[in-house]
């Protein structure tokens, strides 16, 4: 028994030799450059500075900006992906009404499908003042024509827009397969007791669909919160630092600033509110019973 446990050790040594060079001395190495004085610009000692760097970036008020931006566009762009992705979930989950989603879901699939760099590109022609296609329709119906990228609400909701075009059809597919997981006998029992359609979707479907909804958004505010190739297509976090996610602010520390230490020490920062995040959602599942 012994023998065969070494024997199965030295056979996954390479593994963890090669886990280890990829993951642990990576973060190891970071951890060693957040400590340092590491500037790019200057070819001179790094000297250990232990937690200044995290107090410089905290003080700087563009990180306070840049949370900010990242706050508001996660908690815009879940919210609005969410609430289309269950109503369309909803909807489509009647086959006497799309008698063809069976083999119509993969059309869904193409916003995913793209690269989000062609995405970014593609909504900064829509959303150009001069001959983007927004403007027109809108300037048809004589609507209000936004100039997107000139001001610092319309920019970062123009963002918004892509990103829910975008990932819609994940939280769509998720939330039907959820749906339609549910045993009809559930809606029919529902129907002999006389529900209404907003009755058994309030204290049925949604219920039970409910630990699908914390997976999309675990996954979602993750996606947004690491948000970066929309901001450098469509704004480059523009007008002014309007539009500078967290994620597009540490570029700009390093390939900018060349201030590499505190690029990582914001780099560790972002992954503390994501595993703070993680860490309240986990709890709020465990409190309900649901994980």
């Amino acid at each position: 028994m012994r023998r065969t446990t070494r024997e199965g050790l030295f056979l996954l040594l390479p593994s963890f030799i090669l886990l280890f060079c990829i993951t642990v001395f990576p973060l190891i190495l970071a951890i060693s450059i957040s400590l340092r004085e590491y500037d790019m610009s200057r070819h001179s000692e790094k000297p250990f500075v232990g937690v200044k760097n995290f107090q410089s970036v905290l003080a700087m008020e563009r990180f306070r900006n840049s949370v900010k931006v990242s706050v508001t566009y996660a908690a815009l762009a879940v919210t609005i992906t969410l609430v289309l992705g269950m109503a369309m979930a909803v909807v489509f989950s009647s086959r006497r009404v799309f008698p063809w989603i069976a083999w119509s879901r993969f059309l869904l699939l193409l916003p995913m499908s793209i690269a989000p760099v062609a995405v970014g590109l593609m909504w900064q022609w829509f959303f150009s003042t001069q001959y983007g296609i927004v403007n027109y329709i809108l300037g048809v119906f004589h609507l209000i024509q936004p100039e997107w990228s000139a001001k610092a609400i319309p920019a970062l909701f123009s963002i918004v827009i892509a990103d829910v075009w975008a990932w819609t059809p994940f939280v769509f597919l998720v939330l039907l397969a959820a749906i339609e997981s549910i045993p009809k006998d559930f809606y029919e029992a529902a129907d002999l007791d006389g529900a209404s359609s907003g009755q058994k979707f309030f204290h049925l479907t949604l219920p039970l669909i409910f630990p699908p909804i914390l997976i999309v958004v675990f996954f979602r505010v993750i996606l947004t919160f690491r948000g970066f190739d929309k901001f450098y297509i469509m704004t480059e976090g523009g007008p002014g630092i309007a539009t500078e996610s967290i994620s597009f602010y540490i570029s700009r520390l390093f390939f900018k600033f060349m201030k590499l230490g505190q690029a990582v020490s914001a780099s560790f920062l972002l992954l503390a509110m994501i595993l703070v995040f993680c860490e309240l959602l986990f709890f709020y599942a465990r409190r309900r019973n649901i994980w």
